[in-house]
């Protein structure tokens, strides 16, 4: 059970780093411009 949660939170982790990469990737280019 424990091991499938991690993976969950892994997962999840994943997600939001993705997620906040793209919003600072289209800050940064708003900016530039």
């Amino acid at each position: 059970m424990s091991s499938s949660l991690d993976v969950q939170l892994l997962f999840y982790v994943d997600v939001i780093t993705i997620l906040v990469i793209d919003t600072a990737r289209l800050h940064f280019s708003h900016v530039r411009c």
